[in-house]
């Protein structure tokens, strides 16, 4: 195949410099600070296995069976993370996950025989960077993605020969302990198995390395099982892959990514929809048989799920890359008799593509793409706190004589499991562990289901509860609990709620007066900062105290303090949906109409499918004297859903007649 870099009319120099813009756009993608919680468990892992070796069973949460073996997919990883962040903390944790997806797919882009200084990789590499976004966290898919990357590279340039054995034999021993995708080295390595073959029937080059790609293929199964699990670990990924108890996402881009309004950096993924399409049109030469396969692949995956973001990013990249060059060569051979016309297209074409990367780089370091996407991240290689209860750790749940037995949310297990070594969790992020019914039951019990409820304080006997405010349901279940004389709340700073059982062993703490000063001063200085830290360069990133104060708030019935929240949240924070409808029911409370109007106008057209939203603003319009109007909106709600209508209808006497 052709795939030189003569078509490419812009000067040398430039290329380059296009080339190292693409490079530092994608990494900045991936430097940003931690806000997942699943890299606390994995911290909390490795630290474990570091100390003690690595644990047949649990070690971490009191709900799990003691008997039941735990198979850690992550074990190696979780050792790895835990040494690098012992050596440079949570700075060098962050760059090295950054490194490691921008490799991978450098290594995937080298798979098309395109010169890295052709302007077609540096696009793809571009557009790579933004497939990959939603889900460019410090997790072990990273590692995986940099294998899957290698092999790519080493099958492409080595095939079947004596190298690609010295490198992808440890290769695939060392990807098989950190991440359940192991899997996918053999399954690359058949593709370029069927692509010698192929050559082999038409008797073209490269068909020789059809048995020696055949035996590593073979080789590389067979190593898979050497692992501490043996087939136990094959069943356990075949499993997680099988059982739609644990196709759960405990989170995406954040836990109240689902509460922003759609932002426009989804598009990306059409773009790159269209530009696999448009490669089996200008790719003129015969089609590399392994990385189209993997493009098609890519694209299934693409439309399939936004949480297999990374992966099909790496595999469509290369076939994107070979779709531009060949796009770019259909043009210049179509202005073959007009050179300065090519010559400006590509000075056009270079231009924008530094324009896009020099925007990106921007849109990244500003914090404006974290800000619109809904992401907890910020620019930059340190923790997001706000998202984690580090000050209830800190102030209260360390001391003396605190409960044994806490329920937490998922979020906040692997954090527990961290800072309080000593102490077992009821829940963590480990889906596998756990299964989508377990969240689910904790959830309803929370929200107060009374079986639910009633079977949770039966089994496991709590002394407190922790809620995480970045949960969608952590105001309710705080206004339930703070209702129920059984429970008290003790502390409170925004984005932690701890409450404990009216008991007289608990009495200390229901008198901690200082510590719930504290966490209220915590949550004051966050509201002041968000107030005061705008500017045109770079804008504030999320506040998660912020966001779960205000729901908070809300659903206590202290508009006051909600409305205080709202009003330094949402100018920051505009595509927060949720946080529209909040502010509009606060404004509504105080009876500020036209305020609330306005709120809930913009929640609507942010987010015109919620028929939520336009039941309030219906009831607002009411309640200012415009029946028109507050019937249109309720039309509109009763459409989208008419079983809510008739329900909210019924508990505040809002007309649902038609206009």
């Amino acid at each position: 195949m052709n795939t030189s870099g003569s078509t490419d009319c812009s000067p040398s120099s430039a290329r380059w410099v296009l080339l190292l813009l693409a490079l530092l756009t994608f990494f900045s993608f991936g430097y940003r600070t931690l806000s997942t919680s699943s890299i606390w468990m994995h911290l909390a892992s490795g630290r474990v296995i570091a100390q003690d070796g690595r644990p047949q069973q649990d070690p971490f949460a009191f709900t799990t069976d003691a008997t039941r073996p735990w198979i850690n997919s992550n074990w190696l990883y979780d050792w790895g993370v835990f040494k690098t962040w012992s050596s440079t903390g949570a700075s060098g944790v962050v760059i090295l996950h950054a490194l490691l997806g921008l490799l991978a797919f450098v290594l995937a882009l080298r798979t098309t025989r395109l010169p890295l200084s052709h302007p077609a990789c540096a696009a793809s590499l571009l557009l790579g960077g933004w497939l990959i976004a939603p889900v460019f966290q410090s997790n072990p898919l990273l590692p995986a993605l940099f294998f899957m990357g290698l092999f790519l590279y080493v099958l492409t340039h080595h095939g079947g020969a004596n190298r690609a054995w010295l490198i992808l034999i440890p290769a695939q021993i060392l990807w098989t302990q950190m991440h359940g995708t192991f899997m996918v080295g053999p399954v690359l390595t058949a593709l370029f198995v069927l692509q010698a073959w192929m050559a082999q029937r038409r008797s073209e080059s490269g068909a020789h390395a059809f048995r020696p790609l055949a035996t590593l293929a073979v080789t590389l199964l067979v190593v898979t099982m050497l692992n501490p699990y043996g087939l136990g670990l094959h069943r356990y990924v075949l499993g997680t892959l099988t059982n739609p108890q644990l196709g759960v996402l405990i989170e995406w881009i954040s836990p109240f990514q689902s509460e922003f309004a759609a932002a426009w950096p989804r598009h990306a993924s059409t773009l790159a929809l269209i530009l696999v399409a448009g490669g089996f049109i200008f790719i003129r030469d015969r089609l590399p048989l392994a990385i189209a396969l993997c493009a098609v692949a890519g694209a299934f995956l693409i439309v399939s799920s936004p949480r297999y973001a990374a992966l099909s990013g790496l595999l469509v990249t290369p076939f994107v890359a070979l779709s531009l060059a060949g796009l770019s060569r259909v043009l210049l051979q179509s202005f073959e008799e007009q050179p300065a016309l090519a010559q400006r297209l590509g000075r056009v074409t270079f231009g924008i593509l530094v324009a896009v990367g020099l925007f990106t780089v921007f849109f990244l370091a500003s914090n404006r793409y974290f800000v619109v996407t809904g992401s907890a991240s910020s620019f930059g290689s340190g923790v997001c706190t706000e998202m984690l209860p580090t000050a209830a750790c800190e102030r209260i749940l360390s001391k003396p004589g605190f409960p044994d037995r806490i329920i937490n949310l998922a979020m906040d297990g692997g954090y527990l499991a961290w800072q309080l070594p000593g102490r077992k969790v009821f829940t963590d992020p480990r889906v596998s562990v756990y299964g989508s019914q377990y969240y689910q039951g904790l959830a309803r019990a929370l929200l107060g289901q009374p079986e639910s409820w009633s079977n949770l304080v039966q089994r496991w006997q709590p002394g407190a509860i922790l809620l995480n405010g970045s949960w969608p349901g952590a105001g309710a279940a705080l206004r339930r609990l703070a209702d129920d004389k059984e429970w008290a709340l003790v502390y409170f700073d925004g984005i932690s709620s701890l409450l404990v059982r009216r008991l007289s062993e608990n009495q200390a703490l229901m008198d901690d007066v200082e510590s719930r000063q504290a966490g209220l001063a915590d949550l004051e200085t966050a509201r002041r900062n968000m107030a005061t830290s705008s500017s045109a360069l770079r804008v504030p990133a999320l506040s998660p105290r912020l966001m779960g104060a205000g729901a908070a708030y809300l659903a206590l019935g202290r508009v006051v303090e909600g409305k205080a929240v709202y009003d330094v949240l949402m100018p920051n924070a505009a595509r927060y949906t949720t946080g529209w409808l909040n502010l509009g029911l606060c404004e509504l409370q105080l009876r500020h109409t036209d305020l609330a109007i306005q709120a809930f106008q913009i929640a609507s057209a942010q987010r015109p499918d919620a028929p939520l939203t336009w039941l309030w603003l219906g009831k607002a319009y009411e309640l200012a004297g415009r029946p028109s109007e507050a019937s249109a909106a309720i039309h509109k709600a009763t459409v989208l859903n008419p079983g809510i209508a008739e329900t909210f209808a019924q508990n505040l006497g809002t007309s649902t007649n038609q206009p």
